[in-house]
């Protein structure tokens, strides 16, 4: 079984890092993203299970990120 995929956009490197850290460590597979773009790459090519949005370091453009991963039920967001 393969393990689960989170992918998520943190503009601080040391943050991301911690986060990276952690999802190893409970088994779990990170993918950070530097800007909405790089997610929308990750999401394309099908490798995430998860994504993280996070209101504050993307505004409203969350919101954006999020009616499109919407349409794709497979995908969870958070």
């Amino acid at each position: 079984m393969k393990p689960l995929c989170v992918s998520f956009v943190e503009q601080d490197q040391h943050l991301a890092d911690q986060v990276l850290t952690h999802l190893s460590s409970t088994g779990m597979h990170g993918i950070h993203c530097k800007d909405p773009d790089e997610l929308n790459q990750h999401h394309a090519q099908g490798t995430c299970d998860v994504v993280i949005l996070d209101a504050v370091t993307l505004g409203e453009q969350s919101l954006t990120l999020a009616s499109q991963f919407a349409k794709h039920p497979e995908l969870r967001v958070i």
